[in-house]
């Protein structure tokens, strides 16, 4: 079952909060009208657990969108190559997508070579 968020559905959050605070108090004859909440925080460890996952979850994101956009960069150069005449080995191909989605996905900075043997 999914949990309701308190910032989209905050009258379904006070009716469950309502109703589960009436049944605590109906022993003692009190009747619950209305509840509002006004505040609502996390013990620091919590709100430090939540932080990393929701990061996580954009960090996996990013790169997934990141990674897409690579191949299709990559894709595209071939193309462009092949239209201009050039032709490639399918290992050619695999090895400039590569070296392109590495490029363009790498968090540190890229240090070009040139390989001079066969």
């Amino acid at each position: 079952p999914e949990i309701p968020d308190l910032r989209s559905e905050t009258a379904h959050v006070t009716n469950i909060m309502i109703r589960n605070l009436q049944e605590r108090c109906v022993v003692a004859g009190v009747k619950i009208c209305t509840m509002d909440l006004n505040e609502l925080n996390y013990a620091p460890e919590i709100a430090a657990s939540m932080l990393k996952r929701q990061q996580a979850h954009a960090l996996v994101e990013a790169r997934e969108h990141i990674v897409k956009g690579a191949t299709e960069i990559a894709w595209n150069a071939i193309k462009d190559f092949e239209s201009k005449g050039l032709k490639m080995s399918d290992e050619e191909k695999a090895k400039l997508c590569g070296n392109i989605v590495l490029v363009t996905v790498s968090d540190t900075d890229t240090v070009p070579t040139i390989n001079l043997g066969n």
